[in-house]
């Protein structure tokens, strides 16, 4: 078997109150249903949520290409800088050192 294939879910928590993360991770590989469900939520939009591909800086997307999609609607200005802040910027960098590390494979990205 493959990496990612099936597809891999995975959940973390950290914090408490409203300094808490909760973060849903799905890995597939292309051409499977997680790619498929990775376009239709990039491409269908929904009030309070919009879908992104995570950078690690401006115009430089993480490998493999990711899709934040914020959890909570987005309430407020200080809410929107963290989400398409540093929310955004650590799941790029956790994804680039999945990379780094060997736990998503070279040859897959």
């Amino acid at each position: 078997m493959s990496f990612a294939e099936p597809t891999l879910v995975g959940e973390g928590f950290v914090g408490s109150g409203p300094n808490a993360a909760h973060l849903n991770v799905v890995l597939g590989r292309k051409g499977g249903p997680v790619e498929t469900a990775w376009a239709t939520a990039l491409a269908t939009p929904r009030q309070g949520h919009a879908a992104f591909v995570a950078v690690l800086r401006p115009n430089v997307p993480v490998k493999p290409l990711t899709l934040f999609v914020n959890k909570a609607d987005i309430r407020g200005e200080d809410h929107a800088h963290l989400t398409w802040g540093p929310a955004q910027a650590g799941v790029a960098g956790g994804v680039a050192g999945a990379v780094a590390d060997g736990l998503v494979p070279g040859e897959e990205v």
